[in-house]
């Protein structure tokens, strides 16, 4: 093969930071790193998708936008069942989301601008959708 150096794939190269702004913003995960942290903190892996599903939901209510799409979207593929069938732990989202704004020095994230580690837990244990899938 011809060419520039293709031993890192596509998706493990540098994306640049977004225009406008001093700090970069991660992806899905690192914007909300409950969903990164939370397999490396339950001492057990788990499905990124049902992470970043359950972190987008939580992080659209810590915005105060885009709740009502995004549950209507989990609602309707029976995202819930699945997790419930398999609970996440409380502790370990809790402690992910202490830990987040440390785990990337210099990207972004929501969790930044204040405090939520209270704003979670009370969303994590009051919210409908979420009652069985938090152990």
């Amino acid at each position: 093969m011809s060419g520039g150096d293709r031993s890192a794939p596509p998706s493990a190269q540098r994306r640049p930071s977004p225009r406008g702004s001093g700090r970069r913003a991660s992806s899905a995960s690192g914007g909300c790193p409950p969903s990164a942290r939370s397999s490396q903190t339950s001492g057990r892996p788990r499905l990124h998708g049902l992470q970043v599903g359950t972190a987008a939901y939580v992080v659209s209510q810590l915005q105060g936008r885009d709740t009502d799409p995004i549950a209507a979207v989990l609602d309707a593929t029976g995202f819930w069942g699945v997790i419930r069938a398999d609970p996440f732990s409380l502790d370990a989202w809790l402690e992910a989301v202490r830990v987040a704004p440390e785990i990337k020095p210099g990207y972004y994230t929501v969790l930044l601008p204040r405090d939520c580690v209270s704003e979670v837990e009370a969303i994590l244990r009051t919210d409908p959708r979420l009652k069985g899938c938090f152990a």
